[in-house]
């Protein structure tokens, strides 16, 4: 194949050059835009030229090149509502499969973090998980990749209950300006959605996005809320570049973007003060580089004024009084529910589970609550979701005289008590009955701190049941906390688990990597606060860390101790 690069049509077309010399009988080329091709061909034996037929290769714009996706049923998951900056779509029809939004768009920046919500509901009986999943195709290409996954998180969904799922996605500062497409897809038991193909359960919708460059002034990041009493928060937040100032716009939670209080700082953390007691509020902030010059507002963050800490911590304290046994109650409401049942209630007042406010939860035969609905399904294993799990396990209703389930209020408010009591409930084969589990869970109205209380957790097999063998214990919410998953270990040596709050929780699995005679090693995680630097303080055994000891700051999860003392006493480290 030759090719010619100096022929003109007459319409004054110039012929590149394309390849000199090819041998085969085929070529591929990369285009954007729309190309004419033409074959030259030279005859070896006579050099006889002859030019082929023009032919006119168009270029497909990248909005056309999506895959598709879709459910092929219209019953379970449905996306009921879409919020990301000026985007706010309700669609509430319970049928989903595939939603074409595309001529709904909003303007995004590369590097800026924006907080999205969606809202899900499961339409049809029981509880399932979801996977969630957001794409935006940031370079173009017409495809969603596995860089482009901005959002990945499993949801549960109790049936017919509208879910609102909040998250923070942030565009990339190499992401290439331009309309392109978001793909958000939900997949009933499937943790993992991929972006293209059809499934059975969910929905798919498709949005489009303008991602143009940000303000030359940064954005702040990682705002934070430090700490929060009935009458003062202090946040803090990460400065975008060399600013010195900010301005802060806070008000009630909910409210609407450029309706709240405004104020101006130079410094920062910054407290927030006269809130009033037992509400919720959300701020956001952005930077002032100079007059004119500001940067885009970060995401809202959100705090309460209950004087409860940001953080759920727990150990093994049981409450004042022990156990308190709603059997002998004539006051106590009785249930003895069937296998796998639920009874839906009214809490006797509210209750702040995690910074959120509940007053309505699901009791489960199978030692478990669902917090904030009357309606869910409570199996036998901790699931996503807002939920107290003192013993959950597969048990089975009741069939001694006096076993079953009870709850009551115990007291007066403000300082009375919510107690769940779980009586003698069997494993669900137990050749021996009434041979079960009888346990508590207690809410503190005054104090909102919660407790599990065990009487009886022998259950007549003290290989798989007994001690909670086969038992899942902890919470899940926004933090998810396991006690002992499936493990006599823990009931074994404790009879409470207390459940409590604090602004800056402990550190966890703290593991020693090794110890020699002069020195040793250990490591950690970091808490649910995420934090970065810790102080390690280490001495002889029982010394007291807070008036002696030796003192160290670290900003790695883990630290070596040199120089001790060869055959010594143990020593101690907090």
């Amino acid at each position: 194949m030759a090719n010619n690069s100096a022929t003109t049509l007459a319409t004054g077309t110039t012929w590149g050059a394309l390849t000199a010399g090819a041998t085969n009988s085929s070529y591929q080329a990369t285009q954007t835009a729309d190309t004419w091709y033409q074959c030259i061909v030279t005859c070896t034996a006579s050099g006889s030229i002859d030019t082929s037929t023009i032919v006119g290769v168009t270029t497909n714009s990248f909005f056309n090149c999506y895959c598709t996706s879709g459910a092929t049923a219209t019953t379970y998951g449905d996306i009921q509502r879409v919020e990301l900056n000026t985007i706010d779509n309700s669609s509430t029809a319970c049928n989903g499969t595939y939603s074409d939004f595309t001529s709904i768009s909003t303007l995004l920046s590369p590097g800026v973090t924006y907080p999205m919500e969606l809202d899900l509901m499961n339409c049809s009986g029981g509880t399932y998980n979801y996977g969630t999943r957001v794409w935006i195709d940031l370079d173009h290409n017409g495809l969603f990749d596995t860089y482009e996954l901005l959002y990945d998180a499993s949801n549960s969904l109790p049936s017919l209950v509208s879910v609102n799922v909040p998250f923070n996605i942030t565009i990339p500062p190499t992401a290439l300006t331009g309309m392109t497409r978001m793909r958000i897809v939900i997949i009933e038991s499937n943790a993992t959605p991929p972006p293209c193909g059809t499934y059975t359960w969910g929905e798919t919708e498709d949005y489009m996005v303008n991602i143009s460059a940000p303000p030359t002034c940064p954005q702040p990041t990682l705002i934070n809320v430090v700490s929060a009493t009935l009458n003062d928060a202090t946040i803090d937040w990460t400065p975008g570049g060399s600013e010195t100032q900010w301005q802060i716009e806070w008000g009630p939670q909910g409210f609407v973007p450029g309706t709240g209080t405004l104020v101006y700082t130079t410094a920062h953390p910054y407290t927030i003060g006269s809130l009033t007691p037992y509400s919720f509020y959300q701020a956001r902030v952005r930077a002032v580089c100079t007059p004119g010059d500001s940067s885009y507002w970060s995401p809202m963050v959100s705090w309460n004024t209950y004087n409860q800490g940001q953080y759920m911590e727990w150990d093994n304290t049981c409450p004042t009084g022990g156990f308190l046994d709603l059997s002998t109650s004539t006051t106590a409401t009785y249930n003895n529910i069937a296998y796998l049942g639920e009874i839906g209630i009214t809490l006797p007042f509210p209750l702040l589970f995690q910074g959120n406010l509940f007053t309505t939860a699901t009791i489960g035969a199978t030692g478990g609550v669902k917090l904030g609905t009357t309606t869910a399904a409570l199996n036998y294993v901790m699931e996503p979701g807002n939920g107290l799990y003192p013993y959950i396990q597969q048990l089975a209703q009741s069939y001694a005289v006096g076993g079953g389930i009870y709850y009551e209020q115990v007291g007066t408010s403000p300082n009375s008590k919510f107690v769940i009591q779980w009586k003698n409930l069997p494993h669900w084969n137990s050749p021996i009955f009434p041979d079960g589990a009888t346990f508590e869970l207690i809410i503190d109205e005054a104090t909102q701190e919660i407790y599990y209380v065990y009487d009886d957790v022998i259950m007549g097999n003290p290989t798989s049941w007994d001690y909670g063998a086969d038992a899942e214990i902890g919470v899940r919410g926004p933090q998810n906390i396991n006690v002992s998953m499936n493990n006599a270990t823990y009931l074994q040596n404790n009879s409470c688990v207390h459940f409590y709050y604090v602004n800056c929780p402990n550190p966890v699995a703290l593991t020693t990597s090794y110890l020699f005679p002069n020195e040793a090693a250990f490591t950690w995680t970091a808490s649910a606060a995420g934090e970065t630097s810790w102080t390690v303080v280490y001495g002889p055994a029982g010394f007291d860390p807070l008036t002696s000891g030796t003192t160290l700051t670290v900003t790695a999860t883990s630290v070596q101790l040199l120089n001790l003392i060869p055959l010594a006493n143990p020593t101690d480290l907090f």
